[in-house]
């Protein structure tokens, strides 16, 4: 992982001097001296590693490839809207850049939360990688049609995280209640035998807190970033359930309005390389927080985390392979093509795990 993050940075100031130097001149010319401002929201909390590296790491690499330009102005924690209020951001113009996430708007954008659906991925890398794929031959002409696609960037799977109880066998979630943010997350809930509760995520903190729910799924880093490991004390990793997806778009006149050789150093910062970058990004701070909630753990007198089984992992696994084909098959009903998609996605993903194994 380290090997390839580097290898990503040298990428990066290639892309640079690539998209910065070779331009300066003309750049110089076709500017009156103004900066373009663009205003960039997102929702999650600005201290969340993909906040802080991720997205606010990508506003100086335009800053310096457009020679001072274009400026990025951040407005995260929901500063100009709740999360599911993002792609308004955008197509109203409210905010030029926006950090969507599909299931927050249920029915919205039904291929798009393909990316919800569990045992699909095992990291965040190979998940932005194959979604940004996914997405430019399903749902930018469809359903994002009305933004611009600039990447996507998938949390890392989830883990399960509970209260009173260390979850050790698929039989012992039967009938406990876990807290959940989407409608893929509640489907996946009842494959594993448990009871959905949905809501909110600046509800579940709460729900936890006062013993409304048994437990949530819930990644290592957001468990962190959320404080889910101070309200949750059992958990069970190697479950890899479905991940979130948020998408960075971007208000279409806000693009048009660019100057080209600024659109083309862009497009040279976005699409599959920052996509990648991003879902590194999480891999990397999921693996940096696992450490923090066993740390975590250890001071509070947790029990240390149970990992399944290759045996046990399977049949949770196995348990959870019935949503997607249903998810699949819903799609077929509304006239979309959920079965090619499907299996599309898959192929993707197949053919990431061997390009950045």
């Amino acid at each position: 992982m380290k090997k390839l993050f580097f290898v990503l940075v040298l990428t990066l100031v290639s892309a640079l001097i690539l998209f910065g130097g070779a331009k300066e001149s003309r750049a110089a010319n076709s500017e009156s001296g103004k900066a373009i401002e663009l205003q960039f929201a997102y929702w999650p909390p600005p201290p969340a590693p993909i906040c802080r590296v991720g997205f606010e790491g990508w506003g100086p690499a335009v800053e310096s490839a457009t020679n001072g330009r274009v400026k990025i102005k951040y407005f995260g924690g929901s500063a100009l809207g709740a999360p599911p209020a993002h792609y308004d951001l955008a197509t109203s113009g409210t905010a030029d850049i926006a950090v969507m996430t599909p299931e927050f708007t249920p029915g919205a954008f039904p291929l798009s939360c393909i990316a919800n659906l569990p045992a699909l991925f095992s990291s965040s890398e190979i998940a932005a990688t194959s979604l940004y794929q996914y997405h430019q031959k399903y749902t930018v002409g469809t359903e994002l049609k009305k933004v611009k696609l600039l990447a996507v960037s998938p949390t890392s799977p989830h883990q399960l995280h509970m209260i009173k109880k260390q979850i050790k066998t698929l039989e012992e979630l039967k009938g406990l209640k876990l807290a959940c943010t989407s409608v893929a997350h509640a489907k996946t809930i009842e494959a594993l035998g448990a009871v959905p509760v949905k809501m909110v995520e600046g509800e579940v903190f709460t729900a936890l807190e006062r013993g409304m729910v048994d437990g949530r799924l819930h990644a290592w880093d957001s468990i962190v970033t959320h404080k889910t490991m101070e309200v949750t004390k059992y958990r069970t990793g190697n479950v890899n359930a479905p991940l979130n997806q948020m998408i960075l778009v971007m208000n279409l006149n806000s693009w048009k309005k660019l100057p080209p050789d600024i659109q083309n150093i862009i497009t040279g910062l976005t699409g599959l390389f920052l996509s990648r970058h991003l879902g590194m990004v999480f891999d990397r701070a999921n693996a940096q927080m696992l450490e923090i909630a066993k740390q975590y753990d250890k001071k509070k007198g947790n029990p240390d985390i149970y990992w399944l089984p290759d045996n046990e992992q399977e049949r949770w696994r196995a348990a959870m392979e019935s949503y997607p084909a249903e998810w699949a098959n819903e799609m077929e009903a509304k006239g979309l093509p959920g079965k090619a998609a499907l299996a599309d996605l898959r192929a993707y993903v197949q053919k990431n795990i061997k390009l950045y194994k």
